[in-house]
């Protein structure tokens, strides 16, 4: 028996120790394992992140990851510089690059990363440097996925989430852009000294009195300086000390933002096994589900530079006149508003000048809400989730909406698990969805991400909002999708059978109102004759004969309103 035990006890230790060499390799294979038992990115650790260049940042991927790039305006343009610059010169192969729509030129995604193709089809190598794969395309990814370099995933924006918390994508690193609020603290610094800088170049007619000011500002430019040059000295000590230090502060509790775009940069920074974090001053400080402590990242990187900026488009006539129809009829005082991306959700807003009490629950929102917001439109009294508040996932604007959301509690930033949850916006009241589309069948089905078999952009939220709309908790709801009767080429993009490979996003059944430029459609309980008639009765005049005529020839009969 004692012999047994012997054997039990050192069967024992050496198991342990097995495991402790398994424990040891997975810890130099990125594997996470300072966490005790939360993923939350909220409680301070007793560790701190490593000060980098990019490049040695993202020097840890490897062949065969995940790579996590931060979306929207948020893109870390510095970082995913580096990592293509990496991934040439260590000629890795098989990278996956996962995100929503992501800003700048995405080198990534350029066929000088894509592998090695042979006239041979069964030989085709998937496995270039990088492989993009799209939740939501952008610009810069459309033609890698239309080309076949890149890949595209349907998928509602709500769920993105789940695909990391349940680990259908494991994420190896994750690249997000953050604000530091010491770093802040400094560029104000320096704010102040340009400030100075450029009254000490005035001239003209009131040189003299400002030479007097001149001297007084130097001396308090000289204070600045001194007191910058004292921060500075600090900052590197706390660098130089990192490894020393429990945390690394950005401001007095240690937390950092994710800034312009918290949707699902979230999630992927709960379950990514390796983060870095550019640090860029330039990006606001939001309050929200986008705070994380600092000691979660694992490495930090200095990345000053101005955000992404989306400049609004001039509207034509048309767009004008589609966003006075819905601002005019659909969207009363006291509604809840949710707006898609483009130039008519923006001639919405512009039309909602005269409106009072309105609420914004939206998965994004742009510049024009910061009109309405100084005009007194905006006061999100009546809201239930989140009352008194803006709330969004990711922003798309210029500088003028990035400055707005800065440090401004007036606007909360959250997953957009929660934004997108259809239960969430319905308990708000008047909830207004209003997005765009690419084409409707007269039966009402609704193109919205791809242009024929072209891919174009996602499913995003959509049907999300669509949706929760539809079943608001206090019926007065309004699900709206709005579109220009035609092409620029003048085709109809009311059509009587929807262009082969093109995606239905939308269901007939989801679909409510639609309007074009010459008036607003009301499907919901009409059939498919009703609908016919409802649809043709918005399309340009110069296609509704034909339109009619097909109508007859898919259903065996005439579209009418009865």
């Amino acid at each position: 028996m004692a012999a047994k035990n012997v054997i039990r006890c050192l069967l024992k230790k050496s198991t342990d120790k097995v495991s402790s060499v398994i424990s040891s390799a997975s810890v130099s294979n990125h594997v996470r394992t300072y966490y005790t038992y939360s993923h939350e990115p909220f409680h301070p650790l007793k560790r701190a992140p490593i000060w980098q260049s990019a490049e040695e940042a993202v020097s840890v991927v490897k062949s065969g990851d995940v790579v996590f790039i931060h979306g929207a305006a948020a893109t870390p343009l510095k970082l995913v510089k580096a990592l293509t610059e990496h991934g040439k010169k260590s000629q890795l192969t098989g990278v996956t690059v996962c995100h929503i729509h992501t800003e700048g030129p995405a080198s990534y995604a350029q066929p000088d990363c894509e592998g090695k193709k042979y006239n041979d089809i069964s030989h085709i190598s998937p496995l270039g440097i990088f492989r993009s794969n799209s939740f939501f395309i952008g610009a810069n990814c459309r033609e890698a996925v239309n080309d076949g370099r890149g890949d595209f995933v349907p998928i509602f924006l709500s769920e993105i989430p789940i695909l990391f918390h349940r680990n259908y994508v494991n994420i190896d690193v994750a690249l997000v852009q953050n604000m530091d609020g010491q770093m802040k603290e400094n560029e104000t610094l320096r704010e102040q000294i340009r400030s100075l800088e450029e009254a000490n170049k005035a001239q003209g007619q009131e040189r003299k009195e400002l030479e007097k000011r001149i001297k007084k500002l130097e001396g308090e430019k000289s204070q600045l300086e001194s007191r910058l040059s004292k921060q500075e000295d600090k900052n590197k000590q706390l660098n130089d000390n990192l490894k020393e230090l429990d945390v690394s502060p950005p401001d007095k509790h240690g937390f950092c933002s994710l800034g312009t775009s918290v949707d699902c940069a979230r999630a992927a920074v709960q379950n990514a096994k390796y983060i870095i974090g550019q640090v860029n001053p330039c990006m606001p400080r939001t309050f929200g589900d986008g705070v994380i402590h600092k000691s979660h990242f694992d490495a930090m990187v200095d990345g000053i530079e101005n955000l992404p900026e989306h400049k609004p488009k001039a509207r034509s006539d048309v767009e004008n006149q589609i966003g006075k129809l819905i601002a005019d009829n659909l969207v009363v005082n006291g509604a809840t508003i949710q707006m898609g991306i483009g130039n008519i959700p923006d001639a919405v807003l512009a039309s909602l000048k005269n409106h009072k009490d309105l609420g914004i629950h939206s998965e994004m929102f742009s510049d024009g809400v910061v009109d309405l917001v100084e005009a007194g439109c905006i006061t999100n009294t009546h809201k239930s989730f989140q009352p008194g508040k803006i709330v969004g996932s990711f922003i798309v604007g210029t500088r003028r909406l990035f400055d707005f959301v800065d440090n401004n509690p007036f606007v909360t930033m959250c997953d957009v698990a929660v934004v997108n949850s259809i239960p969430v916006i319905a308990s708000n009241p008047k909830v207004t969805a209003i997005n765009s589309c690419i084409e409707v069948d007269l039966t009402g089905q609704v193109v919205s991400d791809s242009i024929g078999t072209k891919m174009y952009s996602g499913v995003g939220g959509q049907v999300d909002f669509i949706r929760a709309a539809a079943v608001c908790r206090d019926g007065l709801g309004k699900p709206i999708l709005a579109m220009p009767s035609t092409t620029s080429r003048g085709d109809s993009k009311i059509v009587p059978f929807l262009k082969q490979g093109g995606g239905v996003v939308t269901t007939r059944a989801h679909l409510h109102y639609l309007v074009t430029e010459w008036g607003i459609a009301n499907l919901f309980g009409k059939n498919l004759r009703q609908r016919a008639y409802e649809l043709i009765q918005i399309a340009h005049p110069d296609h509704r004969e034909s339109l009619e005529k097909a109508a007859f020839e898919r259903l065996k009969c005439m579209p009418s309103p009865n």
